[in-house]
């Protein structure tokens, strides 16, 4: 399953899906807004796997983006709302520990900085997620938060 909130995305998901040979195997499903929309909600507790790039750059910083960014990507694709970026790296790690089964692996890309603790601090709450921990890319800029769904009781909304 594959979910976008922009409509064009998804429908560019699709066509790649199709392109790929693995249309008849993946579901895309638009968010509406919600990165847990209700198509996906009759799936929870039962993921295997949530992985994530959503946007998470923080709205006042977008302007200073390098311009070949802020001309071929749409704002929708990398305004993480807010001062700190988190808006929907929250509600993706929040969705993830009603969505993913027990061992259910969790991977989210941040903006580095101060985005990955934030987001580790997140994943960790109310016991959710076991061994998270924060992973370097390539340039050795802690980038990226993983976790696996522990058997406690998803938390209530």
């Amino acid at each position: 399953m594959a979910v976008d909130v922009s409509p064009r995305a998804a429908a560019i998901a699709r066509l790649n899906a199709v392109r790929c040979g693995v249309g008849e195997r993946v579901t895309v499903v638009e968010g509406d807004g919600d990165w847990y929309p209700s198509a996906l909600r009759e799936h929870d507790g039962t993921l295997a796997g949530v992985v994530s790039n959503p946007p998470y750059i923080p709205s006042a910083t977008l302007a200073t983006l390098q311009a070949e960014v802020r001309r071929h990507e749409p704002g929708l694709a990398l305004d993480g709302g807010d001062v700190d970026g988190m808006r929907d790296l929250t509600a993706i790690a929040r969705g993830a520990a009603r969505a993913l089964r027990e061992g259910g692996l969790v991977a989210l890309e941040t903006g580095g900085g101060e985005q990955p603790a934030k987001v580790a601090a997140l994943l960790e709450e109310g016991g959710a997620f076991v061994d998270v921990r924060v992973v370097a890319d390539l340039a050795g800029i802690a980038r990226h938060v993983v976790g696996v769904r522990s058997d406690a009781p998803p938390p209530k909304e």
